[in-house]
């Protein structure tokens, strides 16, 4: 599966967009679910739910209700693919997201997003892939590599743990 982790929002982490690139590529690979896990209000929840049941992919993907750090770090450790998906604004823009360590620490397959210094630590197609904040064909685009090249992302991810960029 391929799991996110981390806040449940719209807005600022942009949930949303990774859903619909997910409903995109589960057509091309039936045997492939998304896990989210994270804190979100009861709106939110709502909100994803609708977004879930308007894409007709209820059956792929599974909304984790709230669970203790070491089971959501069960579920980071046996994602096949881990994906960190954000706004880009001010506060996004001046943060390394934490979650990210964590996901690079696995030597799982990383879909990021570019935002604040991630750039200075991960390089695109080298040791992680790196999408504009937004841009869900680009997620859609990199999933679809990670699935169809597995075993060369993987070998990529065990360059994430060096946490250097190429020069």
């Amino acid at each position: 599966y391929i799991g996110y982790f981390g806040g449940l929002t719209f807005n600022r982490d942009s949930i949303d967009v990774l859903i619909n690139a997910f409903a995109l590529i589960s057509k091309n690979h039936p045997d492939m679910h998304l896990v989210l896990g994270g804190f979100c209000s009861e709106k939110d929840r709502m909100q994803i739910e609708k977004l879930i049941q308007d894409l007709k992919i209820s059956l792929k993907v599974n909304l984790l209700k709230y669970l203790p750090r070491s089971e959501i770090v069960r579920y980071i450790i046996h994602s096949d693919i881990l994906v960190m998906v954000r706004a880009k604004d001010l506060e996004t823009q001046a943060s390394f997201p934490s979650k990210l360590t964590e996901y690079l620490a696995t030597s799982k397959p990383v879909v990021t997003v570019n935002v604040g210094e991630i750039s200075d630590y991960l390089t695109d197609g080298v040791n992680s892939f790196l999408v504009e904040p937004g841009d869900r064909d680009k997620i859609v685009e990199k999933l679809e590599y990670v699935l169809d090249n597995y075993e060369i992302a993987l070998q990529m991810a065990k360059e994430s743990k060096n946490g250097q960029a190429e020069e």
